[in-house]
């Protein structure tokens, strides 16, 4: 079959707001062509220093006492597998909402998927795990969906009842934290991806394995490369699936210089996004809990008129896309194995994946997505996520006015210029919160009490509660 993938790029770029940013994530990509350099005259392409150093720093990143790094994440579940004799007359648990991927490295390694559905956050339902359990259960493959880690300690509880492995599928989780613990202090290994479209990505596949077995890491490192454990001899034969050198260089790069960043914005966009649609009927988003630290490789929502949305955002700019719209059992691929009649359907007919939240977007951009989607309710003649849009853009100038005050006050001579300047900036921020505010009100009057709260004390504060005294009452 022909390549698809370079037609379908060229479709998407035409978007403002699209999923594939990956020019503006490296812009600075000379910085990274000086480090290649240095490969090049080197020469050390394939298995080089930059790889170990890249292993050792991400090791420390995830907690893991060995990281393996393999050609892609596919890889680093298949190897893993292969790392546990797990093969043939095998079973591993897993769910058939996620990537191919990781059922495909299942079935390669020899071994039969059983699907286990999932709740609704998208990862696995524990409670539904015991249930699937056989004499050929050999390992759970939990999938931590979208950055959100699963329910790690009841999984691990019941994979010691039933003496299983544990093979997490963090493709999309790097980074996440489960109660306050690294990912990998569950289970035998944590396999990632550094997919050019993941959180931590590269310029091309790449992948790895974490774990704190040495024996399992011993195996895994034969594995990746022929089975050798030098030039000349072969301990066992093996797999060919090795980090390139100049993808180690781009990933010590980003480890470096931006990851901390990415995991930071993308959170603090998510947040963002959960007070907008917070008390909007029309829109459902994943409860979410103190003990995870979720990274939102995706930021998904579910609407009952996904597939209208989905149409109206794409026509004004915004990318957005079903994730998955067919489950892996109900692939052509999976025929032969026994299927489940539905998973959560309920939930999923109507998901919707966003890539507004992505750490490189701007303000303006947030507010595009908002714009749009407020549009498309309001064409439905649903006024609630219109008054979010405006509670979003007020809250966003209250809290920008509200930094600016609080700088001002660490300045003990307030005729100071920069004092000055600061307290100037806090009054025009909170200038550009009162219309929101107004509009806000106006489709939600009995919220007004609410806003009159918020904005007093810091128009008082800022002397300028007489100017807008008028529009208090109007309010009240």
């Amino acid at each position: 079959m022909k390549n698809y993938l370079p037609k379908q790029y060229k479709k998407t770029t035409k978007l403002k707001i699209n999923h594939n940013y990956l020019f503006e994530q490296f812009a600075d990509y000379s910085k990274i062509f000086k480090e290649i350099e240095k490969v090049v005259k080197r020469g050390d392409y394939t298995l080089g220093q930059k790889v170990n150093e890249f292993e050792k720093k991400f090791a420390k990143r995830t907690g893991a006492k060995f990281v393996i790094s393999v050609g892609n994440g596919t890889d680093a579940l298949f190897l893993s597998l292969k790392a546990l004799n797990i093969g043939k007359d095998d079973e591993v648990i897993t769910v058939p909402y996620t990537f191919i991927s990781t059922v495909g490295s299942i079935v390669t390694a020899g071994a039969k998927p059983v699907f286990v559905d999932i709740n609704e956050d998208y990862n696995i339902d524990v409670k539904k795990i015991k249930s699937a359990i056989t004499k050929k259960t050999k390992a759970i493959m939990p999938v931590h969906w979208a950055g959100r880690p699963c329910e790690l300690d009841k999984i691990k509880t019941i994979a010691k009842k039933y003496n299983l492995k544990i093979i997490q599928d963090a493709s999309q989780t790097i980074d996440s934290r489960f109660k306050n613990k690294q990912l990998v202090s569950f289970g035998d290994v944590c396999t990632y991806s550094m997919h050019p479209l993941k959180n931590l990505n590269i310029w091309g596949d790449g992948g790895f394995v974490a774990t704190n077995n040495k024996k399992l890491a011993d195996k895994l490192y034969l594995l990746r490369n022929h089975g050798l454990i030098d030039r000349n001899n072969s301990k066992i034969f093996a797999y060919n699936s090795r980090l390139d050198t100049i993808q180690a260089v781009v990933a010590n790069y980003k480890l470096k210089n931006k990851l901390s960043n990415i995991t930071k914005k993308r959170i603090k966009n998510a947040h963002l996004f959960d007070k907008v649609f917070r008390n909007n009927p029309n829109v459902k988003t994943v409860k979410r809990f103190r003990y995870l630290k979720e990274v939102y490789h995706l930021y998904h929502i579910n609407v009952k008129k996904r597939d209208q949305l989905q149409q109206y955002l794409i026509k004004n700019g915004v990318d957005a896309k079903v994730h998955y719209p067919i489950p892996i059992h109900l692939q052509p691929a999976a025929k032969y194995l026994k299927s489940l009649q539905k998973i959560n359907n309920d939930e999923n007919n109507h998901k919707l994946a966003l890539f507004i939240l992505q750490e490189g977007r701007n303000k303006q951009q947030l507010g595009d997505f908002i714009a749009a989607r407020a549009k498309f309710e309001k064409a439905l003649e649903v006024d609630s996520q219109m008054a979010a849009t405006y509670y979003f853009i007020a809250d966003t100038y209250v809290q920008e006015s509200e930094s600016y005050y609080q700088k001002a006050q660490t300045i003990n001579n307030d005729e100071d210029p920069e004092y000055e300047k600061l307290i100037d900036s806090a009054k025009n921020s909170l200038s550009k919160a009162i219309p929101m505010w107004i509009r806000y009100t106006e489709l939600n009057p009995n919220q007004a009490w609410m806003v009159i709260h918020l904005l007093k004390d810091g128009l008082f504060a800022l002397d300028r509660y007489s100017e807008f005294e008028d529009i208090f009452l109007r309010i009240s």
